[in-house]
């Protein structure tokens, strides 16, 4: 990583936009500058400004929030750092800016932004404060810490490194370095190694848990199974033809259940067609009528048409006479309305010249009516201004005593309280001291804290130390006596078995059962054996040899006895399995504690050390710190003792100490900004009277002129108001002229409705002397017709068998229930020819099926006979499907048997590997890889170190510790080779070698981190004259290297090696300015 370009404004003492390039050739040909300057004029804020503008913190304030920002100049509105690196990745800009409300000094302080971009294409990678820091630390790889550690070195903490713990220094190197895979490397082979490990366990007991058969048993089984598949089929045959008997005798019954219902049906069809009867009857008399249906409805339709037509004509015949006396009326309303529109038109013609010479006389008066409203309201809003003038003159006048008196009241605070305006230029170097005094107060208390806290966490770990040896030789205790426990039951399980498994005590078991059955099924067949002869078929099982018809019945008492001993021997077996798998089980489970203890144990030795070397640790630290906070205790006494202030209480009142000095310089420059603003409000006011009386005089002069103006118009407009008067009254032209033009359009509205009337009456009178003539021509035509069809209809009739027309309505049916009636009775004559043929067909097939004449016994014989069948046949098949089934299980434990045994050899290899493997690098937290790279990265490092060292001093060497890799020591040569812990070091001695380090961290790199840039803040104060110079010569030889090296220093020899410089100097009102090569300025206040 390497500093380009730094920018900043208002930060500290730096007001105003400063920039810094450095990429000038200054500093890229000498790659070794100086930041000089008095104290307190600001030359650690350009450390600062870096820092800021890359983790938004800054070594002596920390994170800097929206609740404070102590950094920002005082009297400003904003603040903001800005800086140009590059790393292997490429090349960002990281900004940074808070600003408060509006950007005005007495403003609330807004959240701070935060972004970084990419400089060559000017994108702006990120921009939200969390992941800009992770994408900081992620193209540096370095954190806030590590940066200040490793590149930025700043007061205080320049030796951080080299008082830094092993376990502090091994993440910067991580970062550094790039040695973090190691860790996880060596993680991954602990975890890859445990879980090889399991699963060769896994394998290992699910082997065990594989139960075979022996060759001789499942010879045996096989035998057994070829038996009883033979008797199988000779069962199944016998079932098949019961089977058949059982279908003719179920089929039979069937066909003379289906007679039986046949009949029944019959006689309800019977029934139906009897109750149909009526119905069939008037079905019939429907039909004759439906004959002459057609020619009824010709005769009634022209018969229903004649008296319509005819009751129509008389009706348009009574009409006639009201339609002729109607349009008479309708003529003489026209004639009148035509008389009355001719009238009211020419009384609008006759109005016109009057209403245009009244409307003339309107204007005019309207007109003049306008503008004198207009110079009346003019007169109006002058005469209010006029007031307001003469009142504002009043208040000014006020206003210029009450300022000349307050002018006077300042002027005697400011002689009082000169003294106050030092503050101006010295408050700002206050609160910065008296920042580093509480911040050096707060780091001792905490350190106090940390002491107490760390004595407290040995205390426990010492405690949890004992307490977990307890638990660990508690566990072991129990371990054994479970161990011990199993070892006798085991021994008990061998002597009862006798050397053989628990299977085969259960396979004899299970085969003696089968002879006990056979025994006790032999004897209840004695009467059946007795007559079995040798070379015939056994009627039940088919063989021909019959042994036990010899009298070679085994006995049953024996077999019995034999049973119960063996199953004795198996239920106390089983029960010493039961115990030796719950004891397994323990054992197992308590491995696990046990494991988990004997860790606890480890970790709680490895916590005893930590804590005490921690107590260690902080204890030199708090001595140190001591020290550093009474010199900064003076100091700030000496920046107070101009200020009369006495009675300083460092722990508690600095605070408020800082608080009344801010108060006094408030008021102080409170009173200076009311000293202006008075003299600028007396300049304000006179000016304004001076206006506001000629605006006075000039508004007066106008009041005039408008009054008088108002006058004239007055009386002008009176005079057109009495000539309107006497020629049209008080009557409006509009209002009459409409009244006159409503008169005509009613009018011509009456004459156009008289029109339509008449029009109306005559075309109605037309229209029903048009429909009595259709009327009548239509009757006279229609009537031959309607005599033919009624002839006609009374022919039909006399065919039908009918006498009259009423005779023929009450045959009638309508077309539903006619429609009805037939289904009806089709649905009964094909029911009944159904019922026919199905009865045909059932005797038919009962006759066949009777002449087969497979069963003469009753049903219920042979149900039983096939229920006998069935229940050996399927106690035979449970037998042959547990005998294949057995035999399908000792296949495939066999197949398995030999799968897990590849899987545990091959699985067993990977183990010795991964074995091998982790006992060089693995372990659960990865320290064990970790820390011996780390070592070696250590070791070229301190080798690097020693080159720089040499260089500056022959009489120290830095050597690492054998037993702790990341521990440091110093060879002292000038003391016979005598090993010194580097916390005993002197200032002077600690700053060498910690510029070495520092130099030595620089030139390692990896594909995270280059560290091109090293800034060196304070120190060189330590060292004597001639060693001072060595350490220079040091650095400057780096340039070679391209490393660029900022060194903050008081040391005047320092200042006069180094020639290129960046001077910080400070100014009036305390504030600084910044010179040297690359320096350009921008607004001077950025508030």
């Amino acid at each position: 990583m390497k500093i380009h370009k730094l920018r900043f404004m208002n930060l500290n003492s730096l007001y105003g936009e400063w920039s810094i390039d450095f990429t000038r050739p200054d500093y890229l040909d000498q790659g070794l500058f100086a930041i000089t300057g008095p104290t307190g004029s600001g030359k650690s804020t350009l450390l600062d400004a870096i820092c800021l503008a890359l983790y938004g913190a800054t070594p002596r304030l920390g994170r800097i929030t929206k609740s404070g920002n102590e950094i920002m100049s005082r009297q400003t509105g904003a603040c903001f750092a800005e800086v140009t690196f590059s790393a292997q990745s490429g090349t960002y800009r990281c900004f940074w800016e808070q600003h408060r409300a509006y950007k005005r000094p007495d403003g609330v302080l807004a959240e701070a932004t935060h972004e970084i971009s990419d400089v060559p294409t000017g994108q702006v990678l990120e921009n939200r404060k969390r992941e800009v820091a992770l994408l900081i630390e992620e193209k540096t790889g370095m954190d806030f810490d590590r940066f200040t550690r490793s590149i930025l070195l700043a007061q205080g903490g320049f030796a951080a490194f080299l008082q830094a713990s092993p376990d502090e220094r091994a993440p910067v190197l991580e970062q550094i370095t790039g040695t973090g895979i190691y860790s996880e490397i060596s993680r991954q082979v602990h975890e890859r190694q445990r879980g090889e490990l399991q699963r060769l366990q896994t394998l290992k007991a699910e082997l065990t848990g594989i139960a075979c058969l022996d060759e001789a048993a499942a010879t045996q089984l096989q035998a057994d199974l070829k038996q009883k598949q033979l008797l199988e089929q000779q069962l199944g045959r016998r079932q098949n033809e019961f089977r058949q008997i059982l279908n003719w005798l179920e089929s039979c019954e069937t066909l003379r259940q289906e007679q039986q219902k046949l009949q029944a049906q019959q006689k309800e069809n019977d029934k139906g067609q009897q109750a149909f009867q009526p119905d069939r009857q008037r079905l019939e008399r429907a039909g004759q009528a439906l004959e002459a249906e057609g020619s009824y409805r010709s005769y009634t339709a022209l018969r229903s048409q004649q008296e319509k037509e005819t009751a129509a004509r008389r009706q348009v015949l009574g009409q006639i006479p009201d339609l002729t006396e109607r349009l008479a009326q309708s003529q003489a309303a026209l004639d009148q309305a035509e008389q009355r529109a001719g009238q009211a038109k020419q009384q609008l013609q006759d109005e016109q010249p009057l209403l245009k010479e009244v409307r003339l006389l309107d204007g005019q008066v309207w007109q003049a009516a306008e503008q004198l409203k207009t110079l009346q309201a003019d007169g109006r809003r002058l005469e209010g201004q006029i007031r307001q003038d003469q009142e504002h003159l009043k208040t000014i006048g006020a206003k210029r005593e009450k300022t000349a008196i307050d002018q006077q009241q300042v002027r005697r605070y400011q002689e009082q309280h000169a003294a106050d305006s030092g503050l101006v230029a010295q408050l700002g170097v206050i609160r910065s001291q008296a920042a580093d005094v509480q911040v050096l107060q707060g780091r001792a208390g905490q350190q106090q804290i940390d002491i107490a806290a760390a004595k407290q966490t040995l205390q426990m770990a010492e405690k949890q130390k004992q307490e977990a040896v307890q638990t660990a030789q508690s566990l072991q205790t129990a371990a054994k006596a479970l161990k011990e426990k199993t070892q006798a039951l085991a021994g008990d399980l061998n002597s009862l078995l006798d050397g053989r498994l628990l299977r085969e005590y259960q396979q004899d078991l299970t085969a003696r059962l089968k002879t006990l059955a056979l025994l006790k099924t032999i004897a209840d067949l004695e009467d059946q054996r007795k007559r079995l002869r040798d070379g015939e078929a056994c009627p039940l099982c088919g063989a021909l040899d019959h042994p036990y018809a010899r009298g070679q019945v085994p006995a049953l008492d024996e077999e019995q006895q034999a049973i119960e001993a063996l199953q004795d021997v198996i239920d106390k077996a089983s029960r010493l399995e039961d115990q030796l798998r719950r004891l397994d089980g323990q054992e197992r489970a308590a491995a696990g504690p046990m494991a988990a203890a004997e860790r606890e144990v480890m970790q709680a030795e490895h916590a005893c050390q930590t804590a005490k070397a921690e107590r260690d640790r902080l204890g030199r630290e708090a001595a140190e710190l001591a020290v550093q906070m009474t010199h900064s205790r003076d100091d700030l006494l000496d920046l107070l003792r101009p200020y009369a202030l006495s009675d300083v209480r460092f722990e508690d009142g600095l605070p408020a100490l800082l608080e009344k000095l801010a108060a006094r310089l408030h008021t102080w420059q409170g009173v200076e900004t009311k000293s202006r603003e008075l003299e600028q409000a007396a300049q304000q006011q006179l000016t304004e009277q001076s206006g506001r009386q000629a605006t006075l005089d000039a508004r007066l002069e106008s009041f005039r002129e408008n009054t008088q103006k108002s006058d004239r118009q007055r009386h002008v407009l009176q005079d057109l108001q009495m000539k309107r008067q006497q020629l049209y009254g008080k009557k409006q032209p509009d209002s009459e002229e409409q009244q006159l033009v409503r008169a005509v359009e009613a009018a011509d509205g009456a004459v156009r409705s008289a029109s339509l009337a008449a029009v109306q009456a005559q075309r109605d009178l037309d229209k029903r002397k048009t429909q009595a003539a259709d009327l009548e021509s239509a009757l006279e035509q229609r009537l031959p017709a309607l005599r033919d069809a009624r002839a006609d209809f009374e022919r039909a009739l006399d065919q039908a068998g009918l006498s009259d027309e009423a005779e023929f309505l009450a045959c009638r049916l309508a077309d539903a229930d006619r429609r009805a009636l037939t289904e009806q009775a089709r649905q009964l004559d094909e029911r009944r020819q159904e019922l026919k043929t199905r009865w045909t067909d059932t005797s038919q097939r009962l006759a066949v099926e009777e002449q087969k004449a497979l069963w003469s016994a009753s049903r219920e014989a042979a149900e039983a006979q096939y229920a006998q069948l069935n229940g050996e046949y399927q106690a035979l098949h449970e037998e042959i499907g547990a005998i294949k089934q057995q035999l399908a299980d000792h296949d495939a434990a066999r197949e398995r048997v030999r799968i897990k045994q590849e899987q545990i050899a091959s699985q067993d290899l990977v183990c010795r590997r991964w074995n091998r493997l982790h006992e060089l690098i693995g372990s659960a937290d990865g320290k064990k890889y970790r820390n011996f790279v780390q070592g070696l990265t250590f070791e070229r490092m301190v080798a690097q170190a020693n080159r720089q060292l040499s260089q500056m001093s022959d009489r120290y060497l830095l050597v690492r510790d054998p037993d702790q890799p990341l521990e440091l020591s110093v060879v002292d040569n000038y003391q016979a080779g005598e090993i010194r812990s580097t916390k005993n070091l002197s200032g002077g001695e600690s700053f060498i070698v910690s510029l070495a380090l520092a130099l030595g961290l620089s030139r390692l790199a990896s594909r995270n981190v280059r560290v091109d840039s090293l800034f060196l803040d304070e120190g060189f104060g330590t060292l004597d004259e001639e060693t001072l110079e060595t350490a220079l010569d040091t650095l400057a030889s780096l340039q070679q290297d391209g490393k660029l090296i900022g060194v903050i220093s008081h040391v005047q020899a320092l200042k006069e090696r180094i020639r290129t410089q960046l001077s910080v100097q400070p100014v009036s009102g305390g504030r600084s300015r910044l010179a040297g090569p690359g320096v350009s300025a921008g607004a001077p206040d950025g508030g």
